[in-house]
């Protein structure tokens, strides 16, 4: 009889109380009488409860304690059952490498071996690989008892469901008669009858004639044919993007990289199917309503009112939505009914501050803006987020539609004798590039060349593939991108090209792939696995959310040059500022050293800005 400790341990894991199963279980094994088997059965129990509430990663930490106070536990049917359980937990690309690294191990235990082949032979091997890993499973099944042949004949009936139609056809085919019987295959035959059973009764049948009888478990030839007849056809994920509107054109770029990543994942026997919603039907709630519940994470929307009638429609309340927004309409939202995957407006200005004033050193900072509602927004949140990095603002507004003005409006902040005050250092400049040469002249009227410029994604999409006049008047001008070509994978240099939108699509994808997400969980788990998923390799600037489900993204920095912008190089730049701080040269050395000429192609816009404005 299992002490009561024991029983309460494992009580609590069921019913994910997860802290005081904890504390139990430490009372379980520093109990003075506990046996060894209970020892072993409170961790499996830890190990396969935490498998069944989705704490993958508690699970593997308790086979690892398990393993270090039990010399050998891996060789145990209940410390192999649990790595089974935990590993088939993860995302799809993480459980196929975890099980990798076991199987290519020979020194690994048998069993342990099998269980890692299980799920390769579901989600990656090739009907050659699954030939070789055949005699290993045959051989470690044969020794095991009825109860063990039950588990592992079920393990493999649940993975199979995963198996690519061509790859278990062909293992149908190569199977020489009178092995059909012989586990796994018995189970591969049965899985391919379970398929068959709607479109070709008659083959189905034969089938399942070929394994009657192979079973350990006798029931599993009627649980199998009971179920689905369609293989599974893993993690789905929605894309809800505008593809007849407008912004049409943006939609069909998301998804084109979308496409690729899914092609890619594919090529690796990851399985992800991609629900398309154009939110610019007048049905398209109706339509996302219509989809199955495990299509639970959504990519999109990628404007503000199709939010706003999704969270009318409470689909918020029922999918996991990572909006293509800078921000949501109420902020308290984010992390709360919804999550963001896109650049924020603090994303840029944090950004530059922290290249400002942590780099440069950098204190004193004008902010010379259009007195329009961007403008205002941009001012408003410099102004804000300035102090928190030691920095002091000063403010001053222009009108937009008046050029003729902005000199005298300059002298404002630049003429010392009038302010009293220093002249800025750095001057943030929240306008579209087109404006920045008259109010460049502007600043130069009174004698300043020494500042440095900051500007915003909107001067990405003024400066991409236009000759820039002039350009070394920009040699301490930065701004931030979330799209560097230097950076694109190649599976997007394959497709043809791509740029921040591409890019996005291609990001979400793996990215919702990763956390593997097929039913509604509560926001800080959901919240958990982006924080799992975040520490994939990124095409587009990386982004990465804290514990409460904020976003942030790490925004690369541009310098204008003659042909369109380049990424700073830091060092350099610093080097040219003091010379030019000193006197030795003025704003006119291109930032990297080079003749205007000899620069590097330039990086493609990430996106514009303007976005939101236009489609409100």
């Amino acid at each position: 009889v299992e002490m009561p400790v024991v029983v309460e341990s494992g009580g609590a894991w069921e019913c994910n109380k997860m802290t005081r199963a904890k504390k139990r279980v430490a009372e379980v094994l520093k109990a003075p009488n506990i046996t060894p088997a209970e020892k072993n059965g409170a961790y499996e129990r830890l190990a396969a409860a935490a498998a069944a509430n989705d704490k993958a990663t508690v699970g593997f930490k308790t086979l690892e304690d398990w393993e270090k106070n039990v010399p050998g536990a891996n060789t145990l049917p209940g410390w192999q059952n649990g790595w089974f359980l935990c590993t088939r937990r993860l995302p799809p690309a993480r459980a196929i490498s975890k099980a990798q690294s076991v199987w290519h191990v020979t020194s690994n235990p048998a069993g342990l071996r099998a269980v890692a082949g299980i799920i390769l032979i579901g989600r990656s091997f090739n009907t050659t690989q699954i030939g070789q890993a055949l005699t290993l499973l045959r051989n470690h099944y044969q020794v095991q008892n009825t109860h063990e042949k039950a588990m592992l004949e079920q393990y493999m009936a649940d993975e199979a469901r995963y198996m690519r139609a061509n790859n278990l056809t062909q293992f149908i085919q190569q199977t020489p008669a009178g092995r059909e019987g012989l586990f796994p295959s018995s189970v591969l035959f049965l899985e391919q009858a379970r398929r068959l059973a709607s479109k070709n009764p008659q083959e189905s049948s034969a089938l399942l004639a070929k394994v009657s009888g192979s079973f350990a478990d006798q029931s599993l030839p009627d649980a199998i044919m009971n179920t689905d007849t369609k293989e599974v056809q893993g993690d789905c994920v929605v894309l809800a993007l505008p593809a007849s509107g407008p912004v049409a054109s943006i939609g069909q770029k998301i998804r084109t990289g979308a496409e690729v990543a899914q092609q890619e994942l594919g090529q690796d026997g990851l399985k992800l199917q991609i629900e398309f919603i154009d939110t610019d039907e007048a049905n398209w709630i109706q339509k996302l309503n219509q989809l199955p519940a495990t299509c639970t994470v959504v990519g999109g929307p990628l404007q503000t009112q199709a939010y706003q009638q999704a969270k009318e429609a409470s689909l918020l309340k029922q999918r996991h939505f990572f909006t293509f927004l800078p921000q949501l309409a109420d902020q308290t939202e984010e992390g709360m009914i919804a999550w963001r995957f896109f650049p924020s407006h603090q994303d840029q200005i944090d950004t530059l501050l922290q290249f400002t004033v942590d780099t440069l050193g950098v204190k004193n900072i004008g902010v010379f803006y259009p007195d329009d509602t961007y403008g205002k927004g941009m001012m408003d949140l410099f102004k804000n987020r300035a102090p928190k990095f030691g920095a002091a603002v000063t403010t001053l507004s222009y009108e937009p539609d008046a050029s003729i003005t902005w000199t005298d409006t300059v002298g404002a902040m630049m003429d010392t004798k009038k302010t009293g005050k220093p002249a800025p250092d750095a001057i943030f400049l929240p306008d579209r590039w087109k404006n920045m040469d008259p109010l460049t002249n502007s600043f130069l009227y009174y004698g300043d060349n020494k500042m440095v410029m900051l500007g915003t994604t909107l001067w990405e999409q003024g400066l991409t593939g236009k000759f820039v006049p002039q350009a070394d008047k920009y040699s301490l001008a930065v701004f931030p991108g979330a799209w560097n070509n230097d950076n694109m994978p190649s599976a997007l240099m394959i497709s043809g090209g791509a740029d921040f939108w591409v890019g996005l699509g291609y990001d979400f994808v793996h990215f919702a792939s990763s956390m593997s997400i097929n039913n509604q969980l509560p926001p800080a788990n959901v919240t958990k696995r982006a924080q799992q998923a975040q520490n994939m390799r990124w095409s587009i600037a990386p982004l990465s959310w804290n514990d409460s489900g904020k976003a942030r993204q790490s925004l690369y920095l541009f310098t204008p040059t003659s042909k369109g912008m380049t990424v700073v190089d830091v060092p350099r730049f610093k080097t040219l500022r003091a010379k030019i701080l000193s006197g030795e040269t003025s704003q006119g050395v291109a930032q990297d050293g080079n003749s205007p000429s000899a620069l590097s192609p330039v990086p493609r816009p990430s996106h514009k800005l303007e976005l939101e404005k236009a489609t409100q």
